[in-house]
């Protein structure tokens, strides 16, 4: 969350919390394995109006590079858009993705939907399943959950395949323990901060998993970045210190 300036590079509005609706925003994309969740790939959320199916466009555009074979995404309602998910289809990804309670469903539902947005023309909108079921959060409220998906699963396993979402929500909790406080204005101070964050949290769990070894090639990545950053900031090229 952000407190000053809200004409500041990188921050962009948000849902209000904590007295403030701006803040400096970043998709992200996780793998889970065996309960442990590590951060794969990170992107800014900026002004200019990008669309959500260019921040996941992107994402997974990271996952690949890193030789990720991606078999199934799993969304929040955050991204629940007709682009994101014709995204996903054209692509041939299967997903499941949360959906806001529209109205359209109730626990126990499953059929098959087509969005009617009066913006758009028939032939862009969107056809897939809606499961609805209820369930539990992640602090174990009792809630109804549902689900737009181009899956053939069943129900209940759609349920347990995105609970492994929860394990991610912890991470974003973690980050915020980790990522230091600063004065600094400069975005890219602000951004340099933040991976270097989730690089800290990779490395936690990494050691919490006993693998030392990745331990030690992600200390060598986060020296490497920390020089190409700082070498990129304006007081470094320009010689007048900040």
């Amino acid at each position: 969350m952000y407190y000053g300036d809200p004409l500041a590079d990188g921050v962009v509005g948000t849902q209000p919390k904590k007295g403030t609706h701006w803040a400096y925003q970043y998709g992200s994309m996780s793998v889970v394995l065996e309960g442990e969740r590590l951060a794969v790939a990170m992107t800014p959320i900026v002004k200019g109006g990008q669309s959500r199916a260019l921040h996941v466009r992107r994402l997974l555009g990271k996952a690949s590079e890193l030789g990720i074979k991606v078999k199934l995404v799993l969304l929040d309602a955050g991204h629940f858009s007709v682009d994101v998910i014709n995204y996903l289809k054209s692509s041939g990804l299967k997903f499941i993705m949360r959906m806001p309670n529209i109205g359209i469903a109730r626990a126990g539902d499953d059929f098959i939907y087509t969005t009617t947005s009066h913006r758009r023309p028939n032939n862009w909108q969107a056809t897939f399943r809606v499961v609805a079921m209820n369930g539990r959060d992640g602090v174990g409220h009792r809630k109804l959950f549902i689900f737009a998906t181009n899956t053939d699963l069943k129900a209940r396993r759609i349920g347990k395949l995105f609970r492994k979402r929860w394990a991610i929500e912890t991470s974003y909790r973690m980050i915020n323990q980790f990522l230091p406080k600063t004065a600094f204005k400069a975005y890219s101070v602000r951004r340099l901060y933040f991976y270097l964050t989730v690089l800290m949290c990779n490395s936690w769990v990494m050691v919490n998993y006993g693998r030392a070894r990745v331990i030690v090639e992600r200390v060598r990545l986060m020296i490497v970045i920390t020089i190409i950053f700082w070498a990129s900031m304006p007081w470094m090229t320009s010689g007048n210190p900040r």
